[in-house]
């Protein structure tokens, strides 16, 4: 095994071009997924009890999920 000096650039690390890019493609997959759950509880927050019901859902349980901000699970 060898070890780079302590003055040899970094291959991977947030000055690395992989490292920027690694942080770039995560943070692309998180704000898609914030974007996913807003769309969604938006939707949710649309139906009507008719639909809830046919969906098997109580009308407390999609106010609920549809008052969850967008970065909560």
């Amino acid at each position: 095994m060898t070890i780079a000096p302590i003055d040899a650039p970094a291959t991977v690390g947030p000055d690395s071009a992989r490292g920027r890019t690694a942080f770039a493609t995560r943070l692309v997959a998180i704000l898609r997924r914030w974007r996913r759950r807003a769309r969604n509880r938006d939707e949710l927050r649309r139906l009507d009890e008719r639909l809830l019901a046919d969906a098997g859902i109580a009308v407390g349980e999609a106010d609920f999920e549809a008052a969850k901000p967008f970065w909560m699970e």
